[in-house]
């Protein structure tokens, strides 16, 4: 098993990644053991997550719920199995990569409890006083898995990084492709941010 050489990552990692307070580092750290422990992903798509994660995140690099009052919600009803505001506020946003609506929860509670060979309800885990340490591993399997098969937008990471090809602006493309047309200027900052991500993975020797 090839292990990441954080010693390497920190002393090389840059502006505008840091400065970064304990806790984002700490986020960072698990970030990375998690890599090391369940993924086969190449540096170069490991970058690119760690960068949209970072945007994904509000720059907590933690699992968050999507910001907003109750009623601000209101926008889901209609969408992706959501019919009242209740429903709308239970299934907002949830993890390092959000992951929005019934149908998603749903999805993802199937995929992962195809994984671990029991129950794993994604619904309770974002809405329940769960264990922080299960929950953040849980947000995480939901952001590498959906990254690497294409379960976000039907794109995948290796779509994009492979032995002949490098790209990392369509690399939005998995996460959230109406920002390449809406926002350009932040996809390219996130570009930016890869790279530098990039720049500091290595395994160790």
């Amino acid at each position: 098993m090839k292990l990441i050489d954080k010693e390497y990552f920190w002393n090389n990692l840059s502006k505008p990644i840091l400065p970064l307070s304990q806790s984002q580092k700490s986020n960072i750290d698990k970030i990375i053991d998690y890599y090391d422990e369940n993924s086969m992903m190449n540096l170069r798509c490991f970058a690119s997550l760690l960068a949209q994660i970072r945007v994904e995140s509000a720059n907590t690099y933690n699992s968050i719920r999507e910001y907003g009052s109750y009623k601000y919600f209101k926008y889901l009803i209609g969408k992706l199995g959501i019919k009242t505001l209740q429903q709308a506020w239970e299934y907002r946003g949830f993890g390092h990569i959000q992951i929005t609506g019934i149908i998603n929860f749903n999805n993802f509670t199937e995929i992962l409890s195809e994984k671990y060979g029991e129950f794993v309800n994604v619904w309770k885990i974002a809405n329940d006083n769960v264990d922080t340490n299960y929950r953040f591993k849980i947000s995480l399997d939901i952001a590498f898995i959906g990254c690497e098969n294409g379960y976000f937008t039907g794109k995948k990471l290796g779509d994009y990084f492979t032995d002949s090809k490098t790209d990392w602006f369509n690399a939005r493309r998995v996460v959230n492709p109406g920002e390449i047309k809406r926002k350009p200027k932040k996809v390219w900052e996130m570009v930016e941010v890869s790279k530098k991500f990039y720049k500091a993975l290595e395994f160790r020797q």
